[in-house]
């Protein structure tokens, strides 16, 4: 399905939904549970024609899935329906227009639709929307011999289904109508439909020696919703964003080349809080060697954030700084190179610091190897943990748990290409990777719209205070014989994914794939920070091998 993907935007359709993993539920002693729903059929059709119409059309139908249940109990096993059989459709279409090159562009529209076969009243009907539409008009303009662009679009969503499903849908992630201090958005636990829009349009000058800008606005409405066929990651969203530019192409007595530019914006929820707010300054400079340097700074306001407490009130943040560096030398040389420090601040504690850069090497034509090592540290000092109760008044009764948590990741991404013919390379690809986190500093929030903690004490004899149980959970303890179990949420994650493919051309456009592939990982709550060596660690850890052929034969048909 990702061939042609550059047609179909994933806003609307994401190729993963078709053959997902089911999300029913079954519980056992032991379960036999599907990792995907089996496609009985798929159909797709791109292509464009003479008179600039790029036409792209999609059909496709997943299988009923189960699960195997076994209880110990009765000794018995049963099936649980765990996905419906659902019927998947996409169309689109484009048309360029503009044969003078004076003005150019574009209009497009596409369609979705989903349909699944529910029983009414069953476990599925109330996960699963049972029917699910979106679409949009697009626009894309380009005048003056393209030195101006106006891109646009707009589009909507409506899914339908059983109340239950829709009260999930409402209280889920992507929206959040639940929030206790929402002017604008309500749960209604009645509703079996659900409808939003979304818009953006954007102006640009992309034309002209030395000036260049662009403003650009969009909306998308708490109701929209497209996860059924495409993706988005949360609605409820108004943004507004400006860029000017300066550029000087003629290379001058120190610089090849350089850019400097200016932008701000930031985004509003449908009652206007404003989730976030930044200026940046961006730098671009290649030097008479061909070298390349970015120097980036930029400054997020102090705003809210209306899903940190996970459906709780609106939660503020403090101002943040960031400075990025960055430097490469020539694109194209033998061997190449490139170093990157970011570095991020704020006046609460948090702190984000990562290095990272590049080399590949050409030791001979046949061979190519490259290795991205990245290291990152992160104090975040307003990591969500947990919602409890008993909460007070000013948080609506619940109390919304937070912590500082040091996070520490190493990773390093390996590429290895060998040409023993034309017809016949290996290639590798590997990536071991370790991450930790460490919580401490628990506390609950304060108030609505800040971002003060009731801080919990380390000595169980004051309250709040929060200590450890013998199988290492934090446990949160108040007056009056308040106790809440928390869990432990320190980790360190190892895991080490590769890919050894050798292709083969054995005839003009008949090729021969063989893959070896690895995934392996590990976990604990240790929450120690990572180095080096346990990247190699990941290598070590147990896993899974799989090795796959496939091959593909080209008819010469006339």
């Amino acid at each position: 399905f990702t061939e042609g993907a550059q047609l179909f935007p994933s806003r609307f359709f994401y190729s993963r939904r078709v053959g997902a993993r089911p999300r029913g539920e079954a519980d056992g002693a032991f379960v036999d549970y599907p990792e995907a729903s089996t496609i009985l059929g798929a159909a797709k059709l791109t292509g464009r024609l003479r008179s600039g119409t790029s036409v792209g059309a999609l059909a496709a139908v997943t299988a009923r899935e189960v699960a195997r249940v076994y209880d110990t109990t009765a000794a018995t096993t049963t099936k649980v329906e765990v996905a419906p059989v659902t019927g998947f459709g996409v169309l689109r279409g484009r048309q360029e227009f503009g044969a003078d090159q004076a003005t150019v562009g574009a209009m497009g529209a596409t369609f979705t639709a989903l349909r699944r076969d529910l029983e009414p009243g069953s476990a599925l009907d109330s996960l699963y929307h049972r029917e699910a539409y979106a679409g949009r008009l697009d626009w894309n303009i380009r005048f003056n011999r393209g030195a101006y662009v106006i891109d646009g679009e707009v589009g909507f969503s409506h899914v339908r289904g059983d109340r239950a499903a829709l009260l999930r849908t409402q209280e889920s992630p992507v929206h959040y109508f639940q929030r206790p201090d929402a002017r604008h958005v309500r749960v209604d636990s009645a509703a079996t439909s659900l409808t939003g829009h979304v818009a953006t349009l954007e102006f640009r000058k992309d034309g002209g020696r030395h000036w260049l800008y662009s403003v650009f606005a969009s909306r998308e409405s708490p109701a929209f919703e497209s996860n059924d066929v495409g993706r988005i990651g949360n609605a409820d969203g108004q943004v507004a964003f400006a860029n000017l530019r300066f550029r000087e192409t003629r290379p001058g007595r120190l610089f090849y080349n350089y850019t400097l530019s200016f932008e701000t914006g930031g985004e509003w929820n449908f009652g206007w809080d404003r989730q976030f707010y930044t200026t940046r300054w961006d730098a671009e400079v290649t030097f008479k060697n061909y070298w390349v340097t970015n120097l980036t700074f930029w400054i997020d306001r102090p705003s809210q954030n209306q899903a940190q407490t996970r459906g709780g009130p609106s939660m503020g943040y403090p101002k943040s700084t960031v400075f990025i560096a960055r430097l490469q030398n020539r694109l194209g040389a033998k061997n190449g190179w490139n170093a990157r420090v970011y570095y991020g601040w704020d006046p609460i504690g948090g702190l984000t610091n990562r290095i990272s850069g590049g080399l590949s090497i050409r030791p001979s034509p046949r061979w190519q190897v490259s290795v991205n090592p990245n290291y990152l540290r992160v104090i975040d000092p307003r990591q969500y943990v947990a919602t409890l109760d008993s909460g007070p008044a000013a948080t609506y009764g619940s109390r919304y748990v937070f912590a500082t948590v040091d996070q520490s990741t190493f990773l390093m991404q390996i590429r290895a290409n060998y040409t023993l013919t034309p017809d016949l390379t290996l290639e590798l690809y590997a990536e071991p990777f370790a991450a930790s986190g460490r919580y401490h500093g628990f506390g609950h929030l304060a108030a609505p719209r800040t971002y003060d903690l009731v801080p919990y004490s380390t000595d169980t004899t004051a309250t709040p205070s929060i200590g450890r149980d013998t199988t290492g959970a934090y446990v949160v303890r108040d007056a009056d014989g308040y106790r809440r179990d928390i869990g432990n949420p320190d980790f360190n994650v190892l895991s080490f994914r590769s890919n050894l493919v050798m292709r083969w051309e054995w005839r003009p456009g008949s090729t021969l794939y063989v893959v070896w592939q690895q995934n392996r990982g590990f976990e604990d709550d240790r929450g120690e920070h990572v180095g080096f060596g346990d990247l190699w660690d990941s290598v070590r850890a147990r896993g899974d091998n799989f090795l796959a052929v496939k091959v593909s034969y080209w008819l010469p048909v006339h």
